[in-house]
């Protein structure tokens, strides 16, 4: 494949799962969270308290927009802040029991969402699918 034939390929999948994780985002997002809130909350949830600097790393979001999407949902009740001994210019943030209610939620809809998504495929395409997401990401990681 030449480089031009990978580029065009790599834009036209690009568009296609640019448009899928749009349907996905809704799905996870429920309409109540933006995108960055539900994915900062998911985030915590899997990896335990973690600071605004650390998220911005992780999902590559501007500093001053999380800081005011982390503000909110603290005000909302949906993060905790506590000091960060080590960095007293930084804090670090955890769920609240209302918060984790909301990501378990939500985490339900998005598994619902996916799995109505390849309902139509046999286990073997599953399978496929599966392995060939796993192969994109182990090339593109390096």
């Amino acid at each position: 494949m030449t480089d031009t034939q990978l580029y065009e390929t790599m834009i036209e999948f690009n568009s296609f799962y640019v448009h899928y994780l749009s349907k996905m985002d809704k799905a996870f997002t429920g309409g109540e969270f933006g995108t960055a809130a539900m994915r900062c909350m998911a985030f915590i949830k899997s990896n335990g308290r973690c600071t605004q600097k650390e998220l911005s790393e992780r999902f590559g979001i501007d500093m001053a927009y999380l800081s005011r999407t982390i503000g909110k949902l603290t005000e909302d009740g949906y993060l905790q802040k506590e000091a960060n001994d080590a960095d007293k210019r930084s804090h670090y943030y955890e769920l609240t029991d209302t918060s984790r209610k909301v990501v378990l939620e939500q985490e339900k809809r998005m598994y619902e969402h996916i799995l109505s998504t390849v309902a139509h495929l046999s286990n073997e395409e599953k399978e496929t699918l599966g392995e060939c997401f796993s192969k994109i990401k182990k090339l593109l990681d390096r």
